[in-house]
């Protein structure tokens, strides 16, 4: 079994550079927030507005591990606050490699700030104040969960060269 879990803050790659992971390593790829709005039938905004913060960590938890059992070579790129619900993170480490995509907080901000921010329910609540300070408050509370991952990769412009060479240098890319 070689399952590729990506965590990290939201826009700090990880579906970007889980597709191109996928595809380089010839396995399946995953987006977590994609196959919830599958499994619910609705976006994840929808689900937050709808349904509350509570319920959407509930089926997140649900669908990692269906996604997980789902097949037994792939990349999955989680929601960015995946790791801190419900044992998640014990659970990916469990069942394969986590790969945290460290990304600065500027750099974070500068990419969300250059996305549809009606997209991330999360970020829109960071809306309020200064973004960056509220965005480095909720990197901060997450970063013990992150660096619970098997491979971290430090890197603002990350690129798959590089999550590559962390994977073989940790002894996790078999191919």
């Amino acid at each position: 079994m070689q399952i590729y879990y990506l965590v990290g803050m939201p826009s700090s790659g990880k579906s970007t550079v889980g597709r191109e992971l996928a595809q380089q390593l010839q396995l399946p790829f995953e987006d977590l927030d994609a196959w919830i709005e599958r499994a619910e039938g609705r976006t994840i905004p929808e689900v937050f507005r709808d349904s509350g913060e509570s319920y959407f960590r509930e089926v997140e938890a649900r669908v990692l591990r269906e996604a997980t059992h789902a097949a037994s070579r792939q990349v999955i790129a989680t929601g960015g606050g995946a790791p801190i619900f419900h044992d998640n993170m014990d659970f990916m480490n469990a069942h394969g490699v986590t790969v945290f995509l460290n990304v600065g907080v500027e750099e974070l901000g500068r990419r969300l700030q250059a996305t549809n921010v009606a997209d991330r329910p999360l970020v829109q609540a960071l809306e309020q104040g200064d973004f960056l300070t509220a965005l480095a408050e909720k990197q901060k509370k997450r970063l013990p969960y992150y660096r619970q991952a098997r491979v971290q990769v430090y890197d603002d412009a990350l690129a798959l060269p590089k999550l590559l060479e962390a994977l073989r240098e940790g002894g996790f890319l078999r191919n």
